[in-house]
């Protein structure tokens, strides 16, 4: 199970969602989980959708590459990058938060504190 917890202002939101089989699954639902959050906290029609999430070498690392789109208004892809350190499923939550942080900060509320990721 992925479980997500996230904060922006004081308010706090959590999403979670069963996961099995291959890493990349796994991957893939913890950013589904992690957008689910996101517009949790927002309270708002959805404003993101996944386009992917994967592990990727670069720079003999390993890092998260995740995107998402916007949904409704002028669409735009926004991509976020993380190193893995420990553990993936948190790397992919910071690589959401990476790619939509730019547009939620920009929401509504931007002077309070940004969504960041809990454990």
């Amino acid at each position: 199970m992925v479980q997500v917890a996230i904060e922006r202002g004081g308010r706090t939101a959590e999403a979670r969602q069963d996961a099995i089989g291959e890493e990349i699954v796994l991957l893939r639902c913890a950013a589904e989980t992690t957008l689910a959050a996101i517009h949790e906290l927002l309270g708002a029609p959805e404003r993101f959708a996944l386009v992917g999430a994967k592990r990727v070498l670069a720079f003999d690392s390993a890092v998260i590459l995740a995107c998402v789109r916007t949904v409704g208004g002028r669409p735009r892809k926004l991509i976020g990058c993380v190193p893995i350190t420990e553990d993936p499923v948190l790397a992919v939550a910071r690589a959401i938060l990476h790619a939509t942080n730019r547009v939620v900060e920009a929401l509504p509320n931007a002077d309070e504190a940004p969504a960041d990721v809990g454990d």
